[in-house]
């Protein structure tokens, strides 16, 4: 068996092969930024909040990351689902804005939102992606930021929500005879 692991680096470095082309397809991979607290809204008032949080734990996708040399990773949607025993039915307007943590990479914002057309399925509200866009560069800055914007007849007591980012795509890496990635 050594022999021919032995026979094929030796072929792939005599023909200037990669050593090694490893494709990875994903599904279903959650970034999860759990318990964002909201405060109460006093009955009467505007019926309008905004949240900004920064997510720095992308469960070691970044590194996953840094080292692709060819793929694409697309950002599905947004899950909000209640922490705190609050239903999300009174959502009538939900905006989540996803910004590069690094603010020198150049990268537009990216905006999801339902307007009026917000459902909520088995108490998680999903905003879905309405396009096709690669985020890996944004993943492979190390950190996101991002912006909650949520309309409608919001809870006179402060709720938290759990924020899960569900990711899918495909990304490849090659090593040649070097080592180098």
């Amino acid at each position: 068996m050594l022999r021919a692991v032995l026979a094929v680096a030796l072929a792939s470095l005599a023909t200037g092969c990669p050593l090694l082309d490893v494709e990875a397809e994903f599904e279903d991979l959650l970034v999860t930024y759990s318990a964002l607290e909201v405060e109460a809204v006093p009955a009467g008032e505007a019926q309008h909040i905004e949240r900004s949080f920064a997510v720095d734990d992308l469960m070691g996708f970044e590194k996953i990351a840094q080292a692709v040399d060819r793929g694409s990773v697309e950002l599905v949607s947004a899950d909000l689902r209640p922490a705190s025993g609050i239903p999300l039915d009174f959502v009538q307007r939900a905006t989540i804005t996803v910004k590069s943590g690094d603010p020198d990479a150049g990268l537009p914002p990216l905006t999801y939102a339902c307007d009026g057309d917000c459902t909520v399925d088995s108490g998680v509200l999903a905003i879905q992606s309405l396009t096709t866009q690669n985020v890996l560069a944004y993943l492979q800055t190390g950190s996101l930021l991002v912006e909650l914007t949520i309309d409608g007849d919001l809870p006179t007591v402060a709720w938290t929500v759990d924020v899960d980012l569900r990711f899918r795509g495909k990304v490849a890496v090659t090593v040649d005879h070097t080592g180098q990635l």
